[in-house]
């Protein structure tokens, strides 16, 4: 059997297909989760009681293999699962032949297919990517969510989603489960709307006001937009790392118009969708090229004072950026620019 994709491993569990040996691998944790959530959801709904058992690399692989090759007790079925056992342990596991054992394998990283153990699991079993999802199979991902809410959702929405949580599917299924539960049993479409009066408050909705805040030289509301960002769990060199992201997008789009792309024309040019281009535009008033540039630097300087541990995280992320705002405003000037920033602001892209 070739590798599944998450969402064919999940509509075989659905049409009541059941694999005797399931391997994840790939770094997604959330699809793990996922996945062996619904394949036990699944396996008590065929009847009869479920034991669950979970080891780790820690375990015995004595212990291990007496748990795998013994009947349950006082339940028909064990769902087993083993995180990263060793090559031989590994093949171990997959000697014993005990039918009322279903046995979950997760790796991190990738068997290689040449050995023993990945062919016999191939042949015998289901081998599930569960690699960060991107693209259309993450847009795909997230309509599955809502449908398996009775909701149906906009591909607008579903880009103002990624906007806000990025590639996070906790974030994202948070954000789906929260508006569902909004819009109750009437309402069956998730807009942009819609998650707007939810309010969403998300590290990529909290890192637009963070620019808007250094844009407007606002030190304090600085301080309280980055208490708000470390409350939701960011870690500061991620925090820097999704700055550097906006700052490197608002350069490019100051080139772009530099370069005379009209207004209109930046969100094909640049591969963003027309809200993202909007409010960026509206932040370029407060910046010339060579202030983007200048910040870039110093976001890099940050970025390898906190990975080399040179002082508490949090404090000098704060101290970076108030820095910032106290030098000298660094706006854009010249009638182009002028006109470029009316353009924006009348421009309704939405």
């Amino acid at each position: 059997m070739p590798v599944l994709t998450y969402h064919e491993a999940k509509q075989r569990l659905a049409k009541g297909d059941f694999p005797k040996f399931l391997l994840l691998q790939g770094e997604e944790r959330f699809l793990w989760r996922e996945l062996i959530g619904f394949l036990r959801r699944r396996l008590e709904a065929r009847g009869g009681s479920l034991d669950y058992v979970e080891w780790d690399e820690s375990a015995g692989d004595a212990e291990v293999c007496q748990m795998l090759a013994t009947i349950p007790f006082g339940s028909e079925r064990r769902l087993a699962l083993i995180n990263n056992p060793s090559p031989a342990a590994l093949e171990n596991y997959l000697r014993i032949a005990n039918p009322s054992v279903v046995l979950v394998l997760l790796f991190e990283t990738r068997l290689k297919t040449s050995t023993r153990a990945y062919r016999f699991l191939v042949e015998n079993g289901w081998v599930v990517d569960c690699s960060p999802l991107r693209g259309r199979d993450l847009a795909r991902w997230l309509v599955e969510e809502a449908r398996s809410r009775k909701k149906d959702i906009t591909p607008s929405a579903i880009e103002y989603l990624r906007f806000l949580c990025g590639d996070s599917l906790a974030q994202l299924c948070q954000e789906i489960e929260k508006t569902s539960l909004y819009l109750g049993r009437e309402s069956k479409v998730i807009t942009v709307e819609v998650l707007k009066e939810v309010g969403s408050r998300t590290a990529g909705r909290s890192i637009f006001e963070l620019v808007d805040a250094v844009a407007g030289r606002k030190t304090e509301l600085v301080k309280e937009v980055l208490a708000e960002i470390s409350a939701q769990g960011q870690p500061p060199v991620l925090v820097v790392t999704l700055l550097s992201r906006h700052f490197l997008l608002m350069l490019e789009m100051a080139c772009l118009l530099e370069e005379g792309v009209l207004p209109q024309k930046i969100p094909e040019a640049m591969g963003i969708q027309p809200f993202v281009a909007k409010k960026m535009l509206q932040q370029l008033s407060s910046f010339s090229i060579a202030g983007l540039e200048r910040i870039l630097d110093a976001l890099l300087e940050l970025d390898g004072a906190l990975k080399q541990g040179r002082g508490n995280p949090q404090l000098l992320l704060e101290a970076a950026l108030i820095e910032i705002c106290i030098k000298k405003p660094l706006t854009l000037q010249g009638k182009r620019w002028l006109w470029v920033s009316q353009v924006s602001l009348d421009r309704d892209y939405s």
